[in-house]
């Protein structure tokens, strides 16, 4: 598979997954958020939805992915220090602005820190 700007981010977060010592892709983990989220709604919502009385909008799922995938610090800074490099070698950029793309990936998508 060769990195493209396209699939950069995914790649990133797939390794920080990896890092983290899940053996699962991140675009899977996208699949079973999907599923485990639509299974923890009520049953009586999950009816009312199948009906067309209640809008996707107003289901409520109680799983709540991120308490289940998390990461230590020392793995979070050995994936930044990963993370950067591929950042830098794709998109030929400063260090400063690999930096920052990293940082930024990892805040609006990166898995929570535990302890």
């Amino acid at each position: 598979m060769k990195l493209t700007r396209e699939n950069l981010s995914s790649y990133l977060l797939t390794l920080q997954l990896v890092e983290a010592g899940y053996h699962i892709t991140y675009d899977e983990i996208l699949d079973e958020i999907g599923v485990k989220e639509f299974l923890s709604v009520p049953e009586k919502d999950r009816k009312l939805f199948f009906q067309g009385q209640l809008s996707l909008k107003m289901l409520r799922p109680t799983y709540q992915w991120y308490h289940h995938y998390t990461i230590t610090v020392k793995q979070e800074q050995q994936w930044c220090e990963k993370a950067i490099k591929i950042v830098q070698k794709t998109l030929k950029c400063h260090l400063r602005y690999a930096c920052e793309y990293v940082a930024w990936l990892n805040l609006a998508q990166g898995l929570m820190i535990k302890g």
